[in-house]
């Protein structure tokens, strides 16, 4: 049995954290109150997906996009996506584990990157919740599912403001900020880089659904290591990583420039016999080109959408409808872009 921490004359003893528990017990457990509060904050953006290959972690970027392995949604075969969206559910879990929010039934855009990282899982999935196209429809045009979703997604916290990155960024000077404005980010890339580093001395944890319980209920591991990385790509670590647990993300802290916690990275794999091998991708190593494929395709389905409603404009947006797939064939085809059929709204 493990022995009780120390604990104050005014409180219960309260034993050392195990490797996994589910996140509503977090508190009593020997773990800083930091660490609780950060939880409390953020778990209700670690989403569970239920797809007829078996169930995984994701987690709201925000906006009603949520961010997945590919092989979550479309087994380990991640280079041949064809799945059929409507299958897919997508959950929210309070913190005892109790669904509240429920997605599903319904063709939805996603798109699926394959980071080509070598023999490790390097696969993400973007799926969109909500109101499907991100520019130009009004909202009198939105399915009646759509609009139901958006007052749900409002709800839920959005974990890219959570990243490493933007903490960093909000750290850096206001000459750094200026500069990168200019054109000229190499200081600001620097000093990411730099608190990063500094960054990785630091515990990491999951948030994940990991398949070891029954009722796959929402749970925290035991804080780790990190033990080896791959500038700036991914990391391995030994936070405990169960089946499950891909697409879960990674937190990081507390940090040691200001005693808060990140996000750091996406778990990708790991290994059950060894949870030194842990592996993870490095958030903001893919956050940029991401983002860039959320604006793009949304552009794209907006003109398509506008040129199928209005015959007056269409010839009009035929031309930027062609040069917007133009840059998406380009972005795909250096980046290993598939978009999941079918794409409801364009169809």
């Amino acid at each position: 049995e493990p022995e009780p921490s120390a604990s104050s004359s005014s409180g219960p003893t309260l034993l050392p954290m195990p490797r996994v528990i589910r996140v509503g017990d977090l508190d009593q457990y020997a773990v800083s109150p930091a660490l609780v509060e950060y939880v409390k904050r953020v778990h209700e953006g670690v989403l569970r997906i239920k797809t007829p290959k078996g169930t995984g972690s994701g987690m709201h970027w925000g906006n009603g996009w949520v961010l997945t392995n590919t092989h979550v949604l479309c087994g380990k075969n991640h280079l041949d996506p064809s799945v059929d969206m409507s299958t897919i559910s997508i959950e929210v879990l309070d913190i005892d584990s109790n669904v509240i929010e429920t997605f599903g039934g319904h063709h939805r855009l996603a798109f699926v990157v394959d980071l080509g990282l070598g023999d490790r899982y390097s696969d993400l999935a973007m799926i969109k919740l909500g109101p499907q196209l991100e520019y130009g429809r009004p909202e009198e045009a939105w399915h009646q599912w759509e609009k139901e979703e958006r007052e749900k997604i409002s709800k839920l916290p959005a974990l890219v403001g959570e990243s490493i990155r933007h903490k960093a960024t909000l750290a850096a000077d206001d000459q750094m900020i200026v500069d990168a404005q200019d054109g000229n980010g190499v200081a600001l890339q620097r000093h990411i880089a730099s608190f990063v580093a500094a960054a990785l001395s630091a515990p990491v944890f999951p948030i994940h659904y990991g398949n070891g319980t029954p009722g796959l209920p929402k749970q925290i591991s035991e804080p780790g290591t990190v033990t080896h990385h791959t500038p700036w790509t991914h990391f391995n670590h030994t936070s405990h990583t169960r089946p499950g647990s891909s697409g879960s993300p990674v937190f990081v802290g507390p940090l040691p420039q200001d005693g808060s916690y990140a996000l750091l990275g996406v778990t990708q794999s790991g290994n059950i016999a060894d949870d030194r091998d842990n592996t993870a991708l490095f958030f903001f190593s893919f956050e940029p080109l991401v983002r860039s494929l959320m604006h793009k395709y949304g552009r794209l389905a907006a003109l398509k959408d506008l040129a199928k409603s209005n015959a007056g404009v269409r010839d009009l947006v035929a031309p930027h409808i062609e040069q917007a797939q133009r840059v998406l064939t380009a972005v795909e085809a250096n980046h290993n872009v598939y978009v999941l059929p079918p794409w409801g709204c364009m169809a």
